[in-house]
């Protein structure tokens, strides 16, 4: 259960922004009223149907509830040569990010 820490002060922080207290998410995810006081506790997880609920609640995906890295390239709709172009634009500290978009602005203005 400690790979769940990040989820647990995810879920607390989220819960503390609306400023409701574990007993009303309890009521609004209708569960025990002691089960999302566990989850916040490390005593139980929550299943990945209250998980989802969860997300759709705070409006943030499940990777970000559960703290996965979201990979910002759709690999599924970029070609390889794309997504290695935007990779290496990643790897560029700001300076080159600004000269890469200047260049790319320049080129397009020229056709």
């Amino acid at each position: 259960m400690e790979d769940n820490i990040f989820y647990l002060k995810k879920l607390r922080e989220l819960r503390q922004k609306r400023k409701l207290t574990q007993e009303e998410m309890s009521k609004i995810l209708n569960l025990g009223s002691t089960t999302y006081k566990n989850y916040e506790n490390n005593i139980t997880e929550p299943n990945i149907s209250t998980l989802i609920k969860l997300a759709d609640f705070y409006h943030v995906s499940l990777d970000e509830l559960v703290g996965r890295p979201t990979n910002l390239i759709n690999k599924m709709v970029l070609t390889e040569r794309e997504q290695s172009i935007i990779e290496k634009v990643l790897n560029m500290n700001n300076k080159q990010q600004e000269l890469t978009e200047l260049y790319i602005d320049t080129m397009l203005n020229n056709l």
